[in-house]
C-alpha cells in the first residue's frame, strides 16, 4: 500500500506470507525452508518540511524463523528458532541547494531505536546505533 495523505507527507506499508517448504528434509527431518520467515511487515514514512528538512522513520516487524547454528564442540548443526525481528530507524536530513542544481546534504541516523535484540540468519544484530553524514549531490 502506498498513501499520501498529504503532499509533504508519504506512506508505505507492505505484508508478506512465505509459504517456503523444502522437497527433502536438509536437516533434522526439518522441511521448513531456513532463515526465511512466514510474515513479515514493513512501515515506512517520510515526513517533509519545506524543500530541505526530512524525517523518515522505518518500521519492519517479522515472525520468528528456523536456522541452522553450528556447533564447535561437536561439528554438527543443529536447528534453532530464533525470534521474529522488530526493528525501527529514524533518519532526519537538511538539504543546502548550491549552485547549478548541486547541493549539500546532511543527515542523522538511528538504527534499532528501540534497542531490540534481533538476529539475522543466526547472528546477533547490533543494538542501538546512530550516525551522522554528509552528501554532495552533483
Amino acid at each position: 500500500m502506498t498513501a499520501a495523505p498529504t503532499n509533504t507527507f508519504d506512506l508505505f506499508a507492505a505484508y508478506t506470507n512465505t509459504n517456503s517448504d523444502e522437497r527433502t528434509p536438509r536437516l533434522d527431518d526439518i522441511i521448513s525452508a531456513f532463515v526465511i520467515p512466514d510474515h513479515q511487515f514493513s512501515l515506512v514514512a517520510t515526513q517533509r518540511f519545506g524543500r530541505r528538512v526530512a524525517i523518515n522513520f522505518d518500521l519492519t516487524a517479522s515472525s520468528n524463523y528456523l536456522a541452522p547454528v553450528f556447533d564447535n564442540r561437536t561439528f554438527a548443526s543443529r536447528v534453532y528458532r530464533f525470534d521474529g525481528i522488530i526493528k525501527a530507524d529514524v533518519v532526519a536530513s537538511y538539504t543546502l541547494p548550491l549552485a547549478d542544481a548541486r547541493s549539500l546534504r546532511f543527515f542523522g541516523k538511528v538504527e534499532n531505536l528501540f534497542d531490540r535484540e534481533n538476529y539475522e540468519s543466526g547472528f546477533r544484530t547490533p543494538g542501538c546505533t546512530a550516525r551522522a553524514g554528509a552528501a554532495f549531490n552533483f
